[in-house]
């Protein structure tokens, strides 16, 4: 084997190994045809020259295409340390990469038809495209046992079933350009997306083979459905700090491994999701930011181990909301749910289910629902949607209720919660308000079950507002409150403050004799304030005896 030092040329007539230790070495001749292998060592600069056959590359950076004179890589081995740049023009194939690097430098599209056994670093740094076959598409995935980079361009895996496979250390880097391929296998090893897109045509599965991760930090990932810890010796790990992971079927985290999902930023959205879905699975989710959206039921401990923890940031479950026998839901101060997505869906533990509520608790529903559980806490409840929710626990949470749309009946009791009541929305029910209840401009006061009677420690009707009440009793007598006419019963003395206008609804025109009396507001003490009017709602009258 010629063993050479310095510069060198060699211009044809090599049948043997060539091994270089320094300077800059060119080969050429008939088509630069070396039908050996060349070695190139420490501080080598090599520039090979035409389509080379089974060559090694040890160290220093070979460049092919644009500016070179050589464009086809037709073979050999890229060891540590070493760089193969292929230019604009250049072609590959039956390239291995051992702990070395294969840069793609192009603008335009490279296809590559034969496989690329890797454990090194594919790098894509250009706008170009690169298309991979054969091992890497068509009938087979690519196989990521090395640090892929893509920076630039497009990485296209066209395979079928399975397109892309992270295994072992494997790392698969996308800071800028676009990665699209079938389904994608973190098995082991890492896959980051921090700007550009990560397409899978079909599942992400994380995890099913040792340890697996996924991170987004920037940038758009997305693919059908999504497991974290698929098998039992597997686990997944996705932590999520920016940009988009957009799911168009379920998401589950911890099947029959162990998953955790952790959303620091960004917004994270499937159909439905599962914390623990099968026995032996455990699944964590923790929120401190950004947004997971679950458009349809979210399950927290299937048969497995669910924990749910929101520390920040918003939980929504377009459908229900469902807590297992091992499921575990921390709704911590900061930390927002949601139920439902202002659609006719949306059920909070089944409805019967108590949480402890530390945060905010958000019912968005367009239809009437109701919600037995206690919820206990210092978390506050927002009532959300066009319909009517009708809470009839018993429930202890010292947050404020806010009702921002449509309409709250309390049937059963919040405790230690003070109610706020805006703009076009409304308050009623039969039930007891152990605190202050605020009517502001705009809202509606209407007290009962038409009709019933409501109760609150205080109660302030403010400028603007309307005090709604039915009035069904006939004859001498007004009949009994609650039963005959709706009363809101003040239960701390010198605790009511009268304003806006008060409109009465009279039920099929009923009979009265002079004198009847009804007691419309029943309190101790002294009353403040007073109604600007007091009329009878349209079409609605009453007859004097």
């Amino acid at each position: 084997m010629p063993f050479m030092t310095g510069n060198s040329r060699i211009s044809a007539g090599i049948e043997s190994a060539i091994q270089f230790t320094r300077g800059m070495a060119r080969t050429s001749g008939p088509r630069g045809r070396v039908p050996a292998f060349v070695l190139l060592a420490a501080a080598v600069m090599a520039t090979v020259v035409g389509p080379a056959a089974a060559q090694d590359l040890t160290s220093g950076t070979a460049v092919y295409g644009t500016g070179q004179a050589a464009t086809d890589w037709t073979g050999g081995t890229i060891s540590s340390g070493a760089t193969l740049r292929l230019n604009d023009g250049a072609t590959v194939s039956g390239v291995a990469i051992t702990n070395g690097t294969l840069q793609f430098n192009q603008t335009g599209a490279l296809t590559i038809n034969q496989s690329i056994d890797s454990t090194g670093r594919l790098s894509l740094t250009n706008s170009g495209t690169l298309n991979l076959t054969q091992t890497t598409s068509l009938n087979a995935p690519i196989q990521l046992l090395m640090t892929t980079d893509v920076s630039a361009g497009l990485l296209q895996i066209n395979s079928g079933t399975v397109g892309l496979v992270v295994s072992g250390n494997g790392t698969l880097n996308v800071a800028g350009g676009n990665v699209s391929n079938a389904q994608g296998n973190i098995n082991s090893g890492f896959a980051t997306v921090s700007s550009g897109t990560w397409a899978n045509g079909g599942a992400l599965i994380v995890g099913n083979a040792g340890r697996g991760e996924f991170s987004l930090s920037g940038g758009s990932a997305s693919n059908t459905g999504a497991t974290l810890g698929t098998v039992a010796t597997g686990s997944g790990t996705a932590p999520v700090s920016g940009g988009t992971w957009a799911s168009s079927a379920n998401l589950v985290v911890g099947r029959a491994g162990r998953g955790t999902l952790n959303v620091a930023g960004g917004h994270v959205s499937n159909v439905n999701g599962t914390l623990g879905q099968s026995n032996g699975g455990s699944g964590t989710a923790t929120v401190s930011s950004g947004t997971w959206a679950n458009r349809g039921n979210l399950v927290v401990g299937g048969t497995g181990t669910g924990v749910l923890t929101m520390t920040g940031g918003l939980v929504s479950v377009g459908g229900d909301l469902t807590r297992g026998s091992l499921g575990t839901i921390n709704l911590n101060a900061g930390g927002t749910l949601q139920i439902g997505n202002g659609t006719t869906s949306g059920v909070l533990l089944g409805g019967t289910g108590d949480l402890a509520n530390n945060g905010t608790l958000v019912f968005n529903r367009s239809d009437a629902s109701t919600y037995s559980g206690i919820l206990s806490g210092n978390g506050a409840v927002v009532k959300q949607g066009s319909g009517a929710l009708t809470l009839s626990g018993a429930n202890t949470y010292s947050g404020a209720t806010t009702v921002s749309a449509g309409t709250l009946l309390v049937n059963g009791s919040l405790a230690n919660s003070a109610v706020i009541v805006g703009s076009g929305r409304t308050l009623g029910g039969s039930g007891t308000l152990g605190a202050l209840a605020t009517v502001q401009s705009g809202g509606v006061l209407s007290p009962g079950n038409s009709p019933g009677a409501l109760a609150a420690a205080a109660l302030d009707l403010q400028a603007g507002s309307t005090t709604f009440m039915q009035v069904i009793g006939s004859g001498s007598a007004a009949g009994v409150a609650g039963t005959a006419y709706d009363q809101m019963r003040i239960t701390t003395p010198s605790s009511l403050t009268y304003g806006g206008e008060l409109v009465l609804s009279f039920i099929d025109s009923p009979l009265f004799d002079n004198g009847t009396m009804f007691s419309l507001f029943y309190f101790t003490g002294t009353a403040g304030g007073g109604f600007t009017s007091v009329r009878a709602a349209a079409g609605s009258s009453a007859v004097r005896g």
